[in-house]
């Protein structure tokens, strides 16, 4: 079972109007797979931000990048492979013209979204990626998003006694700025 959603782009400026880019949407994902006996579930909620629009004029920006918040992924199985990731992806900044700045990409925070239970191999990931900032022809380019994914707390770390076998895989990647 895969689940994906994506935000809509902010609004542009065109050329000889001034004034900052749209902000892009959000966009939100949850999946689910249940499977019985020795059968595998496997499930994933894929959400990307969309990009800001364009900025036009000095003292103006390009639109800030919009986030992918909320993605959750459970997956369950008696005995078998049950496997469940989150991808986050933030939205790029606008890009500015005519003297206006970049606009920022979004930041990505994933926390504890997967979930599982099974007897046999328990699969957990979750993926964030920071939206890039907005470049600018002739002011300063927009910063890139901060990433981040974790799995329990640094009071409480994740726990699973069921599962024979625990993979969990944590990945966070900043935007390019």
């Amino acid at each position: 079972v895969s689940a994906a959603a994506s935000g809509g782009g902010g609004g542009d400026n065109t050329s000889g109007v001034s004034g900052s880019g749209g902000v892009g949407g959000s966009a939100t994902s949850v999946s689910a797979a249940t499977a019985s006996n020795a059968s595998s579930a496997v499930t994933s909620a894929n959400a990307t931000g969309g990009a800001g629009g364009y900025g036009y004029g000095t003292g103006f920006s390009g639109g800030a990048g919009g986030s992918a918040t909320g993605d959750t992924a459970t997956a369950t199985s008696g005995s078998g492979t049950a496997a469940a990731s989150v991808n986050e992806n933030g939205g790029g900044g606008g890009y500015g013209y005519s003297g206006a700045k970049g606009g920022a990409g979004a930041a990505e925070t994933i926390s504890n979204a997967v979930t599982g239970s099974t007897t046999g191999t328990l699969q957990l990931t979750e993926n964030a990626t920071g939206g890039a900032g907005g470049g600018s022809a002739t002011a300063t380019a927009g910063s890139g998003g901060a990433a981040s994914a974790t799995l329990g707390s640094s009071g409480t770390p994740y726990n699973n006694t069921g599962a024979s076998t625990l993979d969990v895989s944590l990945a966070a990647q900043g935007g390019s700025g």
